[in-house]
């Protein structure tokens, strides 16, 4: 494994792949920000719901990133979110696919949109809404534990609360918050992330905003620090439209504008990134027109690029490879692929 070598020094040692050959929108079509509508929906695809979990009261939700084409089809979903269940992720996919979209449109004409985010909700009506007398009593001796140091005994209380007690996402918003407690103490930091991204999703329909917010507001810095930066300005802007006017707001949004503000000021900086599984790819949204990608360890397959208007896929078979955007591609994501717990570094330069 070589260390990261500058991009200056790169140019005689690796292979520039431009994407500007690739084929482009017509004439008149580059985005602009005045000419440019997003697809939205028009007619939305209930799941079908999973027997086991209904019965069982199990609620969760699936994130999808899709393409929509120019007659408002849903085209080729790809899994970036889930609350975990595989259930739910095999029918949030098949329901993703009878979505209806208005089609977005650059100076009136339709077009294929490629960066587009997908929720879908599994949520079982008229459901209790708060937390039973069980699960709080036990939700507060877990507390004490983790407080006091009882970690162990933490660890497997939690999991028979999990397993027993949690019937809505009411209860599943707090539980996400007490594992993020626990895994905050035991210094899980990817898991601590991952709680507190569930206990913000679930809850928007239970959390007190106060809870809510501060919620949102540690889940920024913890993806501020561990270099999830595309992470880190989705949340921002949840903080800025959800969280409570607070002393702590202001810091998180000052602090998100000084983070903006030493990305872009130097012409290049690097992002660590890791594949869970073979099956999901690592994500980041970019903000640099060259981007390179270097492989730590493992062994990547491919790069799918996929931006307001354009997506390109390119196969991964160097050490280093270097990209070029096209100066009309808007908005663009990253989607990388590879063996399971690869790692690697995507470098963005200006």
């Amino acid at each position: 494994m070589r260390s990261l070598i500058p991009l200056s020094t790169l140019a005689l040692q690796i292979a520039l792949i431009s994407l500007s050959n690739a084929q482009a929108p017509a004439k008149g079509f580059g985005l602009t920000d005045s000419g440019f509508t997003q697809a939205e929906i028009v007619r939305k695809s209930t799941p079908r719901y999973p027997r086991a979990e209904l019965l069982a009261g199990i609620e969760g939700w699936v994130v999808f990133s899709v393409i929509i084409d120019e007659q408002g089809n849903v085209k080729e979903p790809i899994l970036i979110d889930s609350s975990g269940n595989r259930n739910f992720e095999m029918y949030a996919k098949m329901a993703a696919r009878k979505v209806k979209y208005t089609p977005a449109t650059q100076n009136g004409h339709s077009i294929a949109s490629s960066d587009n985010e997908l929720i879908i909700n599994f949520k079982i009506r008229k459901k209790h809404q708060k937390a039973y007398k069980g699960f709080l009593s036990r939700y507060h001796d877990i507390h004490q534990n983790i407080i006091s140091g009882e970690l162990e005994a933490a660890s497997y209380s939690i999991k028979e609360l999990e397993s027993k007690h949690t019937s809505n996402r009411y209860e599943i918003a707090w539980l996400h918050m007490l594992k993020s407690i626990y895994y905050q103490k035991i210094g899980d930091t990817g898991e601590y992330i991952k709680q507190l991204k569930g206990a913000v999703i679930y809850g928007n329909q239970g959390l007190p905003k106060s809870i809510l917010s501060n919620a949102l507001i540690s889940l920024y810095y913890a993806q501020a620090k561990n270099n999830l930066i595309a992470d880190a300005f989705k949340t921002s802007k949840l903080i800025d439209q959800l969280a409570e006017n607070s002393t702590e707001k202001s810091k998180a949004l000052e602090h998100k504008v000084q983070l903006e503000k030493a990305i872009f000021k130097h012409p290049q900086f690097s992002i660590r990134g890791s594949i869970s599984t073979s099956e999901a790819p690592w994500i980041h949204n970019l903000y640099r027109r060259t981007i390179g990608i270097e492989t730590l360890s493992g062994k990547l397959d491919r790069l799918e690029i996929r931006c307001s208007n354009k997506t390109q896929t390119i196969n991964l078979n160097k050490e280093f490879s270097l990209f070029k955007l096209p100066s009309d591609w808007k908005n663009c994501t990253a989607f990388i692929y590879g063996e399971s717990s690869s790692e690697l570094i995507l470098l963005e330069q200006l």
